[in-house]
């Protein structure tokens, strides 16, 4: 396999596991929609006391339940600005030209664009295309980080949604 072959391809690759890791970000939110509805559903029952005739598991309840609210606005934050949002490149300096990057060929004129298309050569080539993989690589390896607390706040929420649930049964 040449060099500029395998580099497309990982380029390829890496954008199509960016894609599958937004597809999982996009499954966390339809779990954590379901998970609001349980709560939902089990939050309707409650009857809110007095003052003066709260007990513990009333507190208890309240608690975890604002807990659990404030877990799930901040997952669904956390989800789409920290994981789906997209990335711009930000390992290319300042007065960096990549013919492969979308952001600098859009800040360029059309003219400007297309003589730098047809002055490089194909080791230039392999340069452009291997700093992109890179940069898409950096943007992989931070999102599936970010991912990867997403799905810990999930089994949080998850938890808390079955201490609640315990909680109001008991009540």
């Amino acid at each position: 396999m040449e060099k500029e072959t395998f580099s497309i391809e990982s380029f390829k690759n890496i954008q199509q596991l960016i894609v599958f890791l937004h597809n999982k970000a996009y499954a966390l939110l339809v779990i954590d929609g379901f998970l609001i509805s349980v709560f939902m559903s089990l939050a309707k029952d409650e009857v809110f006391v007095d003052f003066y005739s709260i007990t513990l598991l009333n507190m208890l309840s309240f608690f975890l339940g604002l807990f659990f609210i404030l877990l799930m606005a901040f997952q669904f934050y956390y989800v789409l600005y920290k994981i789906i949002k997209p990335n711009l490149a930000s390992n290319y300096n300042k007065d960096d030209y990549s013919l492969f990057y979308f952001e600098h060929i859009a800040n360029a004129s059309k003219e400007e664009f297309l003589e730098k298309l047809n002055k490089i050569n194909n080791e230039e080539l392999l340069n452009v295309i291997s700093a992109q993989v890179y940069e898409v690589s950096k943007i992989m390896t931070s999102k599936t980080k970010k991912l990867i607390k997403a799905i810990r706040f999930l089994f949080i929420g998850i938890i808390v949604l079955i201490l609640y649930a315990l909680i109001i049964k008991i009540m």
